[in-house]
């Protein structure tokens, strides 16, 4: 700091009060070091205060391999499923950790940021305080001089003197409180400086901490992904070592079943022959004891006869005798060679045999069904077993399946960590519309709209989320919002084109209406509780989509083709209502189970995402609808002509433009940052409007053909006729645009079909409002009221 030489000769003895405050400043000062330590603090990002991970609570993988081994060598798969499940649990523990972590770090970066604009506004109000100090000093300093030179001088008499001592007295004062003010500030400069030191080293702290902490959150997603595939390859190497434990048995059981078959057939041919041969043997001596009986009989025949021999004298008796004793002993001869005592008991005791045989053969047969229900048994084990497998895979499978579309876009990195990159932007809205309408027209396939069209279309999407196209077939309706979205991130990196599946990358979807939808489940889709799956309809999965972190910072375009194919005050109320509300407050109810929701589903609700707009296109012949009023007051509604002339001017004027464009991408809080200011920078011009609109004679006139005025209405002509003026880039022509395309579309809207107003009262009508707008707006024509209210005298 230079310092002032004071060549006064008041001044001669010591040094002045001054240079004392100056020396006093000099040691208090930051040095530039320290002003540097805090300006680089303050531009970089303070990490989290994070305990590090404990190394207990990551996954263990020789825990991991252990209990695979244990479980291959029992086959205990419901251990290992619960054990999967722990680690699972202690896996999405360690990410609410994470998720703690990083919120303590936004709010710790948070808290420093306020601590180093507090500082800094200390630091200045305390310069400015000094500086003060300094002036008044130095004004002091040289008022004391100058008396001093004058005292020297004598030009002072005793009294001033004394008055000038006490002058002096008062200047010492002041001089110490000033340097009891300057040690105060040094000392308060001190401890700034100490505290930057401090936050400096908590700094790198951190950073160690940081770098700790990111370094276990890798470890941990390695550790993840590790027990995933784990997981899968456990879970394969369990069912492949069940199945082929039990393949084993059940072909030795399979073999064992096949040799007591072949057993069993033996048995049974052997049975048979014995059966055989015991028929034959029955059928040869069918009674023994019969043959035995008459045998004996024989025999007592035979010796009756012999006794009567005995006692016959004559020898013709004798003769007889012998005779009969002859044929009945050849008969007996006969009979006992038949009857060989051996060769019966050989007999008996081969049927004895016989019967063991078929003992032994109904013992094997019924070891055999034991068998056979025994493998039945084990076969059946090894059905519930893979029953029990494949429910285990159906649970994890009916969670990842239930919102199977959302939940792929949840694990798509592409989606997660792409934002939409800072590109070249126009430098207002009015030369956004003229880049929107040069690159519309110089597609592949070109579509050429004026700029009047495309200013209604923006200034109509900051005055309400939705925007009805009406038209007929080929007017461009549907292709208005498709290549406006196209177009708005043409210059940006990973939003242009489709992938393999054919999904495009730009910001829309197309949801076609179908005819008979009655509610929000024909839009949204509905949860089926058997199944346990949500059925995704198309507009489900684009407001999703559109929910995603890639598409957070991009306006984007859901079209709901041909909307008044069914009633949309019935299928589409749910979303009528929400346009009331806050852009905060707008949630959409989802029914289902809460531990199957995807990730953006909190407590069966997701918030409508802000950048979404939705554009419906209405035909109007015999199969379509007439949207009720509630749908018209909550709309922007436009209708799309074909013109042959406009188009071929259209053509004209971009093919006589000279200036080049690149390709851009625009950025929705750029889009919604220009619309906010467009209600500040033009808000005189809603003024006008509104005393326009709410003239005596004209309101009377309105309300006396049933056409009123409310709050909604008035909110909505503030936006759209500031948006259209920064569309316009505040010309005065536009203004006249702007009140024309609001007063026909809301106000006069209401005229159309009207059976109590006859055409006299239209008539008289339609020229009143022409004078006054031509009185208003500098002669201008109102184009839009003039062609709706001379359509509906055509049809008096």
């Amino acid at each position: 700091m230079a310092k002032k030489k004071n060549n006064k000769k008041g001044n001669k003895g010591g040094s002045s009060p001054k240079k004392n405050i100056e020396k006093q400043v000099q040691v208090t000062e930051i040095t530039p070091e320290q002003v540097k330590v805090a300006e680089d603090f303050a531009a970089n990002e303070m990490p989290p205060e994070a305990n590090e991970i404990p190394e207990n609570d990551l996954p263990d993988t020789r825990e991991d391999e252990q209990k695979v081994e244990t479980l291959q060598r029992t086959g205990n798969v419901e251990q290992y499923v619960n054990f999967l499940r722990d680690k699972l649990k202690r896996i999405k523990a360690l990410e609410d950790r994470a998720e703690k972590i990083k919120n303590d770090y936004l709010d710790e970066q948070k808290k420093i940021a306020d601590d180093r604009r507090d500082f800094e506004d200390k630091k200045k109000d305390e310069e400015a305080k000094l500086e003060s100090q300094r002036k008044d000093l130095n004004i002091r300093q040289k008022k004391i001089d100058e008396d001093r030179l004058a005292i020297d001088n004598g030009e002072y008499t005793t009294i001033i003197q004394s008055l000038l001592d006490t002058l002096r007295n008062t200047e010492v004062e002041i001089t110490d409180s000033t340097r009891k003010l300057v040690e105060d500030l040094g000392n308060k400069h001190g401890d700034y400086t100490k505290a930057l030191a401090e936050l400096a080293n908590k700094q790198k702290e951190l950073e160690n901490e940081k770098i700790k902490l990111t370094d276990s959150q890798h470890e941990l997603d390695r550790q993840k992904k590790r027990m995933e595939l784990e997981k899968k390859a456990s879970e394969r190497r369990i069912r492949e070592n069940v199945e082929d434990e039990y393949e084993d048995e059940i072909f030795d059981l399979k073999e064992s079943v096949a040799r007591l078959e072949r057993e069993k057939r033996q048995l049974q041919a052997t049975a048979d022959k014995l059966n055989s041969f015991k028929k034959k043997i029955t059928e040869a001596f069918s009674d023994p004891e019969k043959i035995a009986d008459e045998q004996a009989a024989l025999r007592q025949e035979k010796e009756r006869l012999e006794e009567e021999l005995k006692n016959r004298r004559t020898s013709s008796e004798y003769q007889n005798k012998v005779d009969t004793i002859t044929i009945l002993q050849k008969k007996i001869s006969d009979l006992e060679s038949q009857i060989n005592e051996q060769h019966l008991n050989e007999l008996r005791l081969s049927l004895h045999d016989a019967d063991s045989y078929i003992l032994e053969i109904n013992t094997i047969k019924a070891k055999l069904d034991s068998a056979q229900a025994r493998e039945k048994s084990l076969v059946r084990t090894v059905d519930d077993l893979h029953q029990t497998i494949n429910r285990l895979k159906d649970e994890e499978k009916v969670k990842e399946s239930a919102f199977e579309q959302a939940k792929r876009m949840d694990n798509n990195p592409e989606l997660q960590g792409r934002k939409m990159p800072y590109k070249q932007s126009p430098d207002s809205m009015g030369e956004l519309v003229e880049y929107l309408q040069k690159y519309m027209a110089k597609g592949r396939t070109p579509f050429y709209y004026e700029q009047k069209t495309i200013r209604t279309f923006l200034a109509g999407l900051h005055m309400s989320p939705l925007t009805i196209l009406q038209g007929i077939s080929g007017t461009g309706k549907t292709s208005l919002p498709r290549e406006m979205a196209k177009a708005l991130v043409a210059g940006a990196e990973g939003y242009t084109g489709s992938d393999e599946a054919g999904n495009r990358f730009e910001p829309y979807r197309i949801c076609a209406i179908q005819s008979g939808w009655r509610d929000n489940m024909d839009l949204l889709g509905f949860y089926n509780n058997f199944e346990k799956k949500y059925k995704e309809t198309d507009f489900f999965k684009a407001i999703y989509l559109a929910a995603q972190p890639k598409y957070k910072d991009t306006l984007f375009f859901i079209v709901l083709d041909e909307m008044n194919l069914s009633h949309p005050e019935h299928y589409f109320a749910d979303f009528l209502s929400m346009m009331e509300q806050d852009v905060n407050d707008r949630y959409v109810k989802i029914q289902a189970d809460e531990e199957l929701l995807p990730k953006l589903i909190k407590e069966r609700q997701m918030k409508l995402p802000p950048n979404v707009r939705f554009v419906g296109t209405a035909n109007h012949d015999e199969t379509t609808l007439d949207f009720a009023p509630k749908t018209y007051d909550r709309s922007n509604v436009m209708v799309l002509e074909t013109d042959t002339t406009t188009n071929a001017k259209v053509r004209e004027e971009i093919a006589l433009s000279n200036s080049t464009w690149d390709k851009m991408a625009i950025r929705y809080e750029w889009l919604l940052s220009q619309f906010e200011e467009a209600e500040d920078l033009y808000v005189d011009y809603y003024k006008r409007f509104d005393l326009f609109i709410k003239t005596g004679e004209f309101l009377e006139k309105l309300k006396e053909r049933g056409i009123g005025i409310g709050n909604r209405f008035d909110k909505q002509a503030r936006k759209f006729i500031c948006a259209y003026m920064a569309c316009g880039d505040g010309e005065e022509s536009c203004f006249a645009e702007a009140v024309d395309h609001l007063v026909t579309s809301r106000l006069f809207r209401t005229l159309k079909n009207r059976y109590d107003l006859n055409k006299d009262n239209l008539i008289e009508f339609k020229d009143y409002y022409e004078a006054l707008f031509k009185k208003t707006f500098n002669r201008t024509r109102p184009e839009s009221g003039l062609r709706l209210l001379e359509d509906e005298i055509k049809k008096k």
